[in-house]
């Protein structure tokens, strides 16, 4: 039983008693069926998304009618160069680079005699999703704004692949085995089907076009609404998600969504992930990257130190190869792990570049090497005042005791007697 706010409760059938059912049975049930019927909402007994329980059919009409009122609503304008018969779709992705662990925002746009922009949930998504969405939107739409012409209503879109599916699903060749493991095969299917039962052609065009065709216009226009969303994505309305149209069993995540990629892979990514953050926390930082400049590195990230054997240096103690007294000790190499320059201290990597009494003169040297470079760096610039204070400041602090989490990541290539 569902009320007008969406809410799913249970709903009870009264069974008939017969002579099977004991006096004490009887009114256990009834005050069972109280306390149960229509007051129970079934999200309180179920774990995961709730639109389960529903039978496909009924979440299939649900998420198409959520389409039409969201065109009805959204308060997008109707496309400026359509016909009443002419749609375009389009989808995009921000970042256009990311994987299927990384966060990213998908949209799928459809334009035509209304216009409708939705975002994808879900982090094992991308930029397919957005061009199936678009489509299935606009074919959703397109059902409710026939005119007497329906043979000639047409669907533009840039995506070719789609276009070759489509035509493949009019054949005689049967497209089940096919769709078991595409990626996004939900999508595909709910398209599908829509187009089995319209008369809408769906046809490719070339995008970005600079023609003055009305196909062009149509798809640039198509691709500005996916595009142009993306700055305002958050107060774009959610695409359904067409849970029924998946297998029978699929993947989900709580973090990334439903998984219809390939498991293999997805594992793979995942565990990897797993492993890279187990390593970066685990293992003195070594393998952490929350420090590091994010941008592209040069072509010859070495060859520009002023020591090659400060680079050695530095990926042996990336990589927690240096053979420092702990490191031997605990492979059986020696027999005492104390610093062999006289300390009374563990000889660890961060004690031999941090606090170790004897490599203090090269740490000073390497400071005064980091603040000279850095100084004429932000000269260069032209940074004055407090930022570049601040940053020299900064460099001064790389090979401090009170910085030590910080000294492997910022170790200086050109520091002479690493």
């Amino acid at each position: 039983m569902i009320d007008h706010s969406g809410n799913i409760f249970v709903h009870l059938l009264q069974p008939q008693f017969d002579n099977s059912w004991s006096t004490a049975a009887q009114k256990n049930w009834t005050k069972l069926y109280d306390a149960i019927h229509g007051k129970m909402c079934i999200d309180d007994v179920l774990s995961g998304p709730v639109d389960l329980v529903l039978p496909r059919h009924v979440r299939k009409e649900n998420a198409e009618r959520l389409i039409v009122n969201l065109a009805n609503t959204c308060g997008f304008p109707p496309s400026r160069h359509s016909k009443t018969c002419l749609w375009a779709s389009d989808g995009s992705m921000v970042p256009s680079t990311a994987g299927i662990l990384d966060t990213k925002t998908v949209i799928g746009a459809a334009t035509g005699t209304k216009t409708l922009a939705m975002r994808v949930s879900g982090k094992n998504i991308s930029i397919l999703h957005g061009e199936l969405m678009g489509m299935i939107s606009a074919l959703v739409l397109s059902k409710v704004t026939r005119n007497d012409d329906q043979n000639n209503h047409r669907l533009l879109t840039d995506h070719l692949n789609t276009v070759r599916l489509v035509n493949d699903s009019q054949s005689n060749v049967d497209q089940t085995p096919r769709l078991r493991f595409m990626n996004g095969r939900s999508y595909y299917r709910w398209l599908l089907d829509l187009t089995s039962q319209s008369k809408t052609q769906i046809d490719y065009t070339p995008g970005h076009s600079t023609e003055t065709t009305l196909e062009a216009k149509m798809n640039n226009e198509a691709d500005l609404y996916a595009t142009k969303s993306q700055r305002f994505a958050k107060d774009i309305p959610t695409a359904p998600i067409p849970t029924f149209y998946m297998n029978n069993f699929t993947f989900h995540s709580r973090t990334d969504g439903w998984i219809e990629s390939n498991i293999p892979s997805y594992v793979n990514a995942r565990m990897i992930r797993q492993s890279a953050t187990e390593l970066g926390i685990g293992h003195g930082l070594r393998m952490s990257t929350w420090a590091h400049d994010n941008h592209t590195p040069p072509d010859y990230p070495y060859i520009r130190a002023t020591s090659a054997h400060s680079a050695a240096v530095q990926l042996y103690a990336r990589s927690g190869q240096h053979a420092t007294a702990d490191i031997l000790f605990r492979r059986g190499k020696i027999q005492d792990n104390g610093c062999r320059l006289g300390c009374n201290d563990v000889e660890s990597m961060r004690h031999v570049f941090v606090k170790c009494a004897v490599y203090q003169q090269w740490r000073d040297e390497a400071c005064e090497h980091t603040v000279e470079n850095t100084t004429l760096i932000l000269s260069s610039m032209q940074l004055e005042g407090p930022v570049k204070d601040t940053l020299i400041s900064a460099a001064k602090s790389l090979l401090l005791e009170s910085r030590q989490d910080f000294w492997a990541l910022t170790m200086p290539l050109g520091a002479e007697g690493d």
